[in-house]
């Protein structure tokens, strides 16, 4: 079976997404987000996603994300659309063991291989930064050629930069400030909430993305190459940022 093309977003955050009026927000966000091409069919905690999704779920929605069990919160929900087809899998926490909440993103790269893929790409994923105020996100199509295996999370470390990469705050002082971060190899950079978006080629499926690992390793060595997942992983640790997760700490 030919698995499909498809472009793979990454969001996460040190904020606390499970909230009612985030839960508000991000159903208008799904109907919202790339001109409301992807809203989602179905809805629901696990697999199956069977629950039928519309502005009408928004208080169910709600319900799953802010549920509290045993004074935690930990959650999952799924929206899915057959055509085109798209997943979204959002993860909210909050305990007393912290750590981030987050979001990944699946999309059928061929309704984004026009000429306006590459801007649409890069407005979603402003959207969903802006939204979840993340400290970390990242898109790449499936065939990119730099792509790594690595185990845990930002917060021991990054697996890899991929075609399209966002450093909040945290990760801009990790590499040296901004200005340093401004003049790192790529194809464009442009400030995003308190952050910078990183465009390493023209598209996600250009030759220097597909082709080759260079450009992506490139930007590695520049920015630090102990930040990523490389060589010596994960007996080696890489260097990582301060975060603050007092948002994701803690009973409610």
């Amino acid at each position: 079976m030919v698995k499909r093309d498809e472009i793979r977003i990454q969001v996460w955050t040190e904020r606390f997404l499970g909230t009612p009026a985030k839960g508000v927000e991000l159903v208008e966000m799904l109907y919202s987000i790339d001109g409301g091409r992807w809203v989602p069919d179905n809805w629901d905690h696990y697999e199956p996603v069977r629950r039928l999704f519309s502005r009408k779920s928004t208080n169910e929605v709600v319900a799953a994300l802010t549920e509290v069990r045993g004074g935690d919160v930990s959650n999952n929900v799924n929206f899915v659309k057959k055509r085109p087809a798209a997943t979204f899998s959002l993860t909210v926490w909050r305990s007393t063991v912290p750590s981030m909440n987050r979001m990944h993103i699946n999309l059928d790269a061929r309704e984004l291989s026009g000429a306006d893929g590459t801007s649409r790409i890069s407005s979603l994923v402003v959207d969903l930064v802006t939204w979840s105020r993340a400290v970390f996100a990242s898109a790449r199509h499936t065939k990119q050629a730099h792509w790594r295996v690595a185990q845990k999370t930002p917060r021991e470390r990054i697996q890899e930069m991929d075609w399209l990469t966002f450093f909040g705050k945290p990760y801009c002082d990790l590499f040296g400030g901004k200005e340093r971060v401004l003049k790192a190899p790529c194809y464009s950079i442009k400030e995003v909430s308190d952050g910078l978006l990183l465009m390493a080629s023209s598209r996600a499926d250009s030759p220097e993305m597909t082709d080759s690992d260079q450009v992506l390793i490139g930007l590695e060595e520049y920015l630090g190459p102990d930040a990523f997942a490389g060589r010596g992983y994960p007996l080696i640790p890489c260097r990582v940022p301060t975060f603050d997760l007092s948002e994701t700490t803690g009973n409610v």
